[in-house]
């Protein structure tokens, strides 16, 4: 009994590595995997184990089915529904990779699925620079609406996973318990990765790099920020008139979506109701031929989720976020001085944290399984690398 519940231990666990990393390169194998999993994990007669926070998720994950209830349109809230299942990576993670050593060799595979997404991205701007110059057109013309996507179906999914992959790289480099040895291939790596996300030409994650990466100085070298307004020098390449369109536009879509939230505080307009009735709720003073955009969400997380599900959907992410914060910054303080596992995990689940919450600001990023599992992934290794050095709080 002891051997066959040893071997299905392992198998859960390698299917939950690949779970992991393959949500990088496609969901639907990431899931099949996770499935895997958590039935052989079941099967092995285990228990999964949860990081303290259950309070955030049941209310997201309670809140969500009420409002499809409430709904006018209960079918059409399915795909959320559906979509809260992938909430599972987090307990199948945190129970499975119980070490940082673990938890370091899944990071490591992350960085490798990184190296490789990026690397299909370069071909791609590759091949659609020369398209432009066939067609003769500006590049950025027809680059803006059709842009690289590594593996993913999306520019935006392919720039929010790979910063992700990122700043948990970011972390690595500069906190983890040294290896002289590979220093400098893992630094050329977060070039690489970083290279990548200026290709992508996806400006939200411009600024998320910027802003985890001076949260990365301050913990590192705090001397080295005074660098910092030199990176200002790039803003007038960063503004453009196509970026004032989308200003003008994501305007648009949060006063609409403020409009939503006042005829509907408690439960919102329903799962996947947002776009169907977009122009219902549009303000009055605004013209009918809208700016050109993507109107079917709201461009921003927490406005969304309110004029989606209603505002205890706020309250309910940001005691998720918060908690993550403030659990990962208690534990950091209660470490050894001096570089360790423990101390990059803490720092890669803090900066992932903070990097989709930047992103969040203009777009839902929680709405794409991609990021959201990833995110999870990192969560729940930054718990138990605390838990570990009992430094839970």
């Amino acid at each position: 009994m002891n051997a066959r519940s040893n071997r299905l231990e392992a198998l859960a666990y390698g299917f939950a590595f690949f779970a992991s990393v393959l949500g990088f390169a496609s969901i639907a194998a990431s899931q099949i995997c996770l499935g895997a999993a958590v039935a052989l994990w079941l099967a092995a007669r285990k228990r999964f184990e949860m990081p303290p926070l259950k309070g955030p998720l049941l209310l997201f994950m309670g809140w969500t089915i009420i409002a499809a209830i409430v709904s006018v349109d209960h079918f059409a809230a399915l795909p959320q529904i559906k979509k809260m299942l992938g909430f599972a990576m987090l307990p199948v993670i945190y129970t499975l990779f119980r070490t940082t050593s673990a938890a370091r060799r899944l990071m490591e595979a992350w960085f490798a699925i990184g190296f490789i997404t990026v690397s299909v991205s370069f071909v791609q701007f590759y091949l659609k620079w020369r398209e432009s110059i066939a067609r003769d057109e500006p590049f950025l013309l027809g680059y803006l609406g059709d842009r690289i996507t590594g593996l993913m179906s999306h520019w935006m999914t392919f720039s929010e996973t790979t910063l992700l992959i990122l700043v948990v790289l970011g972390s690595y480099v500069l906190f983890r318990d040294r290896d002289r040895r590979d220093g400098a291939l893992w630094s050329l790596l977060t070039v690489w990765l970083a290279a990548g996300i200026v290709l992508s030409w996806t400006r939200s994650a411009w600024i998320a790099m910027a802003g985890v990466g001076a949260y990365l100085v301050w913990f590192w070298k705090p001397r080295l920020l005074w660098l910092a307004p030199i990176a200002l020098m790039g803003l007038p390449f960063v503004v453009s008139q196509e970026v004032t369109t989308r200003v003008d536009s994501r305007v648009i879509m949060w006063r609409t979506g403020v409009r939503m939230i006042q005829d509907h505080p408690w439960f919102g307009v329903g799962p996947e109701r947002v776009g169907p009735t977009f122009m219902d709720y549009l303000p009055p003073d605004v013209p009918k031929e809208l700016p050109v955009a993507y109107y079917a969400h709201l461009h921003n997380t927490f406005v969304h989720y309110a004029a989606e599900r209603g505002l205890p959907i706020v309250l309910a992410l940001l005691w998720l976020f918060g908690k993550v914060l403030w659990d990962m910054s208690r534990a950091l303080r209660r470490l050894p001085p001096g570089p360790s596992d423990e101390r990059f995990l803490l720092h890669a689940a803090i900066t992932a944290t903070i990097a989709l919450l930047i992103v969040g600001m203009s777009n839902v990023s929680m709405g794409d399984s991609e990021v959201l599992d990833a995110w999870l992934g990192v969560v729940a290794v930054g718990y138990r690398a605390a838990i570990g050095n009992n430094c839970q709080s």
